[in-house]
């Protein structure tokens, strides 16, 4: 009711086990089963027990069919300036347990593209939400934040255009011999949304951790989320060091991309 009043929408809502939808969209049904797909999928990822509690109540996720609705509410509800460079946010509130989404309905000549991009962005979003509320509520640091929510991206999207580029900007600066060490990325407290070397290292890095081993990732993510240091979380997860660990990704992108 609040988003409607101040931005003059007329949303509807669907409830479903884990999520509360507020939407103009027709096809509210599949919206939830899509998100509860999804969270499904999370939830085996980041070993999340079946009762184990993640946020307070349901994460509520708001879908608009209108990109200025979208820009409006971030303004008038969120008080959120940066929106218009986004296709999706997160929003955290009451010590980080209390979560919502907006996402808007993506614009794209290619009807199958936007729709993808949608989905792309939706399971990108609750990535975040699942990896800030899980154990603990805080963010880790942002390889691993933005790591997992673009690996999540990509899987849901093969085509996705910055999938190819982050192969092509890694294998390139591999072989330059200027891609950034490891340990530099793994120190990062923030990442300006213009380090493309970072986000691609990031996804890289989770990609090539799970494929090692899932469960092992599993635990990771784990011992990540009950504080501990990432360093001693990989070498009681996978048996490694930053630098044995940097040598092995370096020779898999240098195979694989």
């Amino acid at each position: 009711k609040d988003a409607n009043d101040k931005v003059g929408t007329k949303l509807v809502t669907e409830e479903t086990a884990h999520f509360i939808i507020h939407t103009d969209f027709r096809d509210r049904r599949a919206l939830g089963q899509i998100c509860e797909r999804y969270y499904g999928e999370l939830s085996r990822i980041f070993g999340l027990g079946r009762n184990e509690p993640l946020w307070d109540g349901k994460c509520v996720i708001f879908f608009f069919s209108d990109e200025e609705d979208f820009q409006k509410f971030a303004e008038k509800v969120d008080n959120f300036a940066g929106a218009q460079q986004a296709s999706g946010y997160t929003m955290l509130q009451k010590d980080g347990r209390e979560i919502h989404i907006a996402i808007p309905q993506p614009k794209a000549e290619d009807a199958t593209t936007g729709i993808q991009a949608f989905f792309s962005t939706l399971i990108h979003e609750i990535a975040h939400a699942f990896l800030h509320c899980i154990r603990e509520p805080f963010s880790p640091r942002p390889w691993i934040n933005e790591g997992i929510a673009q690996y999540f991206s990509f899987l849901n999207d093969p085509q996705y255009p910055r999938w190819a580029t982050h192969k092509r900007l890694l294998k390139q600066r591999l072989a330059s011999g200027s891609l950034r060490p490891l340990n530099s990325l793994l120190a990062m407290d923030t990442m300006p949304a213009a380090d493309t070397e970072g986000y691609a290292m990031s996804w890289s890095l989770v990609e090539f951790l799970i494929k090692t081993d899932a469960r092992k990732f599993t635990t990771f993510i784990q011992q990540i989320k009950g504080r501990t240091q990432q360093e001693d979380a990989l070498k009681n997860a996978f048996r490694t060091t930053p630098e044995n660990l940097e040598a092995v990704w370096r020779q898999y992108v240098q195979n694989n991309y």
